[in-house]
């Protein structure tokens, strides 16, 4: 199992979280779509979400934590009939 990917952030910045995707089996595959939804752990409440921006292989989601505190950020994608999400923890001091 793989370990999340973690991202600091100050407070009051908006950032840029880019991932690549790649195929453990070497295929080729297109990403068709992706979205985001950011989670303030404290509360459990979804801060946003929105649309991601899919360039080839990579998707990138701009955030923007309201709080200082620990966030996730998921990002789920669609490649063929499988619905993926990656999680990231996000810090925000």
């Amino acid at each position: 199992m793989q370990s999340k990917k973690k991202v600091m952030l100050n407070a009051g910045e908006t950032r840029c979280i880019r991932i690549s995707i790649h195929s453990i089996k070497d295929q080729n595959f297109v990403i068709e779509e992706a979205s985001f939804s950011l989670l303030r752990l404290k509360d459990k409440v979804e801060e946003s979400n929105g649309n991601c921006k899919i360039y080839e292989h990579e998707i990138e989601a701009i955030v923007s934590p309201k709080q200082r505190g620990t966030y996730t950020l998921d990002i789920k994608y669609v490649i063929l009939d499988e619905v993926l999400i990656e999680p990231i923890e996000l810090k925000v001091v």
